[in-house]
Formats: C-alpha cells, sequence, structure tokens
C-alpha cells in the first residue's frame, strides 16, 4: 500500500536527517532566548519578595493573575507585543525551513550541510510565501462561507428541533465537517510546496490548482496518509501533558524536569514536520512516477 510505503519512508528520511530537527530546534530556542531572558529580568523585579506566584505553581489563581496584570502592566505590555510579534515572525520562520528541509529530503542528504539547508531555506521562501498567504485567504473565505451557512441552517432550525441538544449536535457536526476541509487545505499547501520543490514551479497559485488536482485524484492516499502522521503528535502532546500533571512544578527541580519535557516535544514536533514533508514526498513521487510510466507507455503519434 503506497501509503503506508510512504509513512515508513517519510519516518526513515526523517530520522537520517535527525541532525536538521536539531539545529532548527536550536535557532528558534535562540529567538526565544531573545525575549524569554529579558521578561524574566521583568517578571522578578516586579514580582519583588512577593510569594504569591508560588500559587500559580500549583495550579492557575486567577486572583494571582489579575493583581498582578494590574500593578504591573505597563511594564510587561511591551513584551506582550513583543511575543506577538515574535509568534508572527515564528510563522515566517517556518515558512523559511520549509524550503530547506524539503531541498534535503529532495536530494536524500543524510549528511547535510548547513549550506545546502539555508540555500534552500532562500530559494523558496519568496514562493512559499506568497502560496502561504494564497491559502490563508482561502482558508478564511473558506471558513466566512461555511459557517454563514451554518449558522443559517441553525437558525432555521431552531423552531423545529425538539431540543437544544440537538441543535447542538447539528452544530457539532458542521464543526467537524470544517475541520475536515481545513485539514484538505492544509494536505493541499503541502503538495503545492513538494511540486514547487520537486519540479522548479515558480507560479504558486497554479501549482496550487495542481496540487488540488493531485489531492482530488489519490485523496484517500493524501488524507488517510496526513490522518495518520497525525496520531503520533496527538498521543506525544496526551503524554507529555499526563507528565507534567503527574510531575507537577513544586521545586526548582521538578520545574527543570518539566522544563526538559517541554524541549523534547518541542524538538519532536519539528522532528515531525520532517517527517510529514518526507511521506509526502514520498506519496508524490510514487503517484508522479506512476503517471509518467503510463505517459513513456504510450506509442508516439507519427503523422
Amino acid at each position: 500500500m503506497k501509503l503506508i510505503t510512504a509513512y515508513k519512508n517519510g519516518f526513515i528520511s526523517a530520522f537520517k536527517t535527525k541532525k536538521l530537527a536539531t539545529t532548527i530546534y536550536a535557532i528558534t530556542f535562540l529567538l526565544a532566548l531573545a525575549i524569554a531572558i529579558p521578561f524574566k529580568g521583568t517578571i522578578m523585579k516586579e514580582a519583588g519578595s512577593s510569594m504569591a506566584f508560588e500559587k500559580l505553581l500549583k495550579g492557575y489563581d486567577y486572583t494571582v493573575y489579575t493583581d498582578f496584570m494590574h500593578n504591573s502592566y505597563a511594564a510587561i505590555q511591551p513584551y506582550i507585543s513583543i511575543a506577538i510579534w515574535m509568534g508572527i515572525f515564528y510563522l515566517i520562520f517556518t515558512i523559511f525551513f520549509s524550503g530547506g528541509i524539503l531541498t534535503i529530503l529532495k536530494n536524500g542528504e543524510e549528511k547535510y550541510s548547513l549550506r545546502s539547508f539555508w540555500e534552500g531555506s532562500a530559494r523558496y521562501f519568496s514562493r512559499f510565501f506568497r502560496l502561504a498567504l494564497y491559502m490563508l485567504i482561502f482558508q478564511i473565505f473558506i471558513a466566512v462561507i461555511y459557517y454563514i451557512a451554518l449558522f443559517a441552517i441553525l437558525g432555521s432550525a431552531y423552531h423545529s428541533v425538539k431540543s437544544e441538544a440537538s441543535l447542538f449536535y447539528m452544530g457539532l457536526i458542521g464543526i467537524i465537517i470544517h475541520l475536515f476541509i481545513f485539514i484538505l487545505l492544509l494536505i493541499v499547501t503541502d503538495y503545492a510546496k513538494v511540486m514547487m520543490v520537486e519540479h522548479e514551479e515558480y507560479r504558486p497559485f497554479r501549482t496550487i490548482l495542481r496540487a488540488f488536482g493531485f489531492s482530488f485524484r489519490h485523496f484517500l492516499s493524501a488524507y488517510l496518509l496526513y490522518i495518520l502522521l497525525l496520531v503520533v503528535p496527538l498521543i506525544l502532546f496526551i503524554i507529555y501533558f499526563k507528565l507534567e500533571d503527574i510531575i507537577g512544578m513544586s521545586s526548582g527541580l521538578t520545574i527543570l524536569i518539566v522544563f526538559i519535557l517541554q524541549q523534547l516535544f518541542i524538538w519532536s514536533r519539528i522532528y515531525i514536520k520532517i517527517w510529514i514533508l518526507g511521506s509526502e514526498l514520498n506519496l508524490y513521487r510514487n503517484f508522479d512516477t506512476e503517471v509518467n510510466i503510463n505517459i513513456d507507455a504510450v506509442p508516439a503519434f507519427e503523422g
């Protein structure tokens, strides 16, 4: 089965280039430190000798939080703004790194060089950025149209349903359907990236149309592969929060342990991103090769 083969080969590709995940993690970690260190200094200065923050280690305390924000909001407000911008920049870095990841995966570089990674990231950034903008606009457009229609249906059904529970389940089904569409558009975005790198496509919009065609022609394989690739991060997510709850953060040692777990979880997310792109590249190549073979097998017309 092609999707199982792609799933396995994607994992092998990610494992062979696991140092790539470490490189990307190190870059993002250093960027995070740029805001974390001064932010920590501000928090410590504003907290002073107060013991109130120790209550937050045992769980969220609304009173402590509101009191602190009321007294110290002016001091930490600049860091909140910086954090928002850092979040935006992180999304841009994710787009940037995708080109480097796919370049390494395309070339099958087990012992990749940083030069090839940076060159690939820079080479495809403008194309991937335009692709991301187009797909973001499309996602928003689909969501607005969909939820206008959904609320209209729920509104018209309000007086005809027997109970509010029926209305709730109708809304829940609607949200699940939108989640299905949302994931499909993510899949299309990934295969558009794969096509751009594999065939040196320069026109994002045209590549999106081709990616739609590929995703619908091989819908079951592409969609099931993506869902299968989401299983591991979901399991890791559950394990992380279970361990965090068990360990707690009541002392310096437990805080250190939870911090290490957090960093391992972040590293694993980067590794899984490489795994996802590697699997999708492998699946695309399997079907693309099949198409090329069929085309080459057709006798040339001699007129």
